[in-house]
């Protein structure tokens, strides 16, 4: 599914899962625009935000806020965790500090380091804005979709990126749509479910 998600985009797929605090590439598809053979499997992200929301945003109340109290504007973050489970998906925006991750996480998969240190980076990535304006919807750099599992938890996630530009209009909404239905049939081959 990833596979064919990479083919009809011209993007990257991975398939992303939580680990206590850490979120661990677990799979690839695809090379993107890039074209770069280099796999991002093994590498390492802390679960605090604004990286992981597609995780946080189905815990449960406590977990959930304890999550959020880790933003510098916990009440921002809380509310974007509303918007993810409203859509269904979590968006990451282009900005120079996601540029920056992106080349230390291709940098550090070609050394073959599982450890980046991202830490710095973290406040100035944006995710997941209230309104999803023309304007942001043309700044989309990733997509974001959870799979559940049988006990309705966030199994892992599939992020969508370096995809061909989208066409004018809503072409963004298609990825968005390709993302969401493959994740639905991978929860769905998993025996998962959406919770309520």
């Amino acid at each position: 599914a990833m596979e064919i998600l990479a083919r009809r985009t011209g993007g990257a797929c991975i398939a992303t899962v939580r680990v206590a605090d850490e979120l661990i590439i677990a799979a690839s598809a695809g090379e993107g625009q890039r074209g770069t053979a280099t796999t991002l499997v093994g590498q390492r992200l802390p679960f605090s935000p604004p990286t992981g929301a597609v995780f946080a945003a189905w815990l449960n109340v406590h977990e959930r806020d304890r999550w959020s109290e880790g933003a510098r504007h916990p009440h921002v973050m809380s509310a974007s965790l509303k918007c993810v489970v409203q859509r269904g998906y979590s968006v990451g925006l282009r900005t120079p500090a996601q540029k920056v991750l992106s080349d230390r996480l291709l940098a550090a998969a070609e050394r073959k380091d599982q450890a980046v240190d991202v830490q710095d980076l973290l406040d100035e990535l944006a995710y997941d804005p209230p309104e999803l304006t023309p304007d942001l919807l043309r700044n989309i750099r990733l997509i974001s979709a959870p799979v559940f599992n049988s006990a309705g938890e966030v199994e892992l996630a599939l992020t969508l990126y370096d995809f061909a530009k989208p066409e004018a209009g809503s072409g963004i909404s298609h990825y968005i749509d390709q993302i969401t239905s493959v994740a639905q049939e991978v929860t769905s081959r998993l025996g998962g479910f959406l919770p309520d």
